[in-house]
């Protein structure tokens, strides 16, 4: 993603529905499965830090991503504690971590499985992995290509994904599901106007105040139910996995 792209990132995830909703979601995931507070955090490709307040509820966040501009707009919002690097090879950690955190991320990976597997080396045996990742192949826009994305999953591809490299899951959920009918018109609008080299801005829906504050409402009562059920189907995934006594 380029600098000006992460810019309207940046200003989009403070009160856009979609992002206020993920947080929702993210948190009460991670309040379902996790019983303390004090966790050592790690969130990989942090992006602009708009999930550091969440995470830090559950204890201390190191957050690492491959951007200068990413890591910029996180200090200035007082977000200290981020590194830069791009790649799992040359991260080297003092210490293990208890919760391995990265928000659509996976998407931007080009070998996703050597990626799940890097993993490991960070954490502790008795840790836990929580990632999200846009969900169906054919959903596939000019938007995911000016975000830098290399696929789309469905929920057995990446629970297939992390089981094969050493991972037990113990939740994966569609999200965004009340609204994934608008959702699916919007994205296979964008994809069949085939409009290319698109700046970030414009393929971001606009939505009045009014509609944004129903929209997080949507998700906000969405982000209770998923600590009681599995969805089936949405626009995002969630999944939480810890590692099996396999992994060497």
């Amino acid at each position: 993603m380029d600098s000006n792209s992460l810019k309207t990132y940046a200003h989009h995830e403070r009160t856009y529905w979609w992002f206020v909703g993920r947080r929702r979601i993210i948190e009460n995931v991670l309040s379902q499965y996790l019983p303390r507070n004090n966790y050592n955090i790690l969130d990989w490709g942090c992006g602009t830090g708009a999930n550091f307040k969440i995470l830090k509820k559950f204890g201390m966040v190191l957050g690492v991503d491959a951007s200068k501009t990413a890591i910029n707009e996180c200090e200035s919002k007082g977000i200290n504690n981020v590194l830069l690097n791009n790649s799992m090879d040359t991260f080297q950690p003092i210490e293990t971590f208890d919760l391995f955190t990265s928000f659509d991320v996976l998407e931007h990976i080009q070998d996703d499985n050597r990626f799940i597997y890097g993993i490991h080396k960070f954490i502790k045996k008795d840790s836990f992995v929580l990632i999200t990742v846009p969900a169906y192949q054919f959903l596939w826009s000019s938007l995911d290509e000016v975000l830098g994305h290399k696929r789309r999953y469905n929920r057995s591809e990446l629970i297939s994904k992390f089981e094969q490299n050493g991972f037990n899951v113990l939740k994966a959920s569609y999200f965004n599901t009340m609204l994934s009918p608008i959702f699916f018109l919007v994205r296979l609008f964008q994809k069949f106007r085939n409009k290319k080299n698109t700046e970030l801005d414009e393929l971001v829906t606009k939505v009045h105040p009014v509609i944004n504050n129903i929209l997080k409402r949507i998700l906000i009562i969405e982000s209770e139910l998923i600590q009681k059920y599995n969805f089936s189907f949405g626009t995002s995934i969630i999944l939480l996995a810890v590692p099996n006594d396999n992994v060497q």
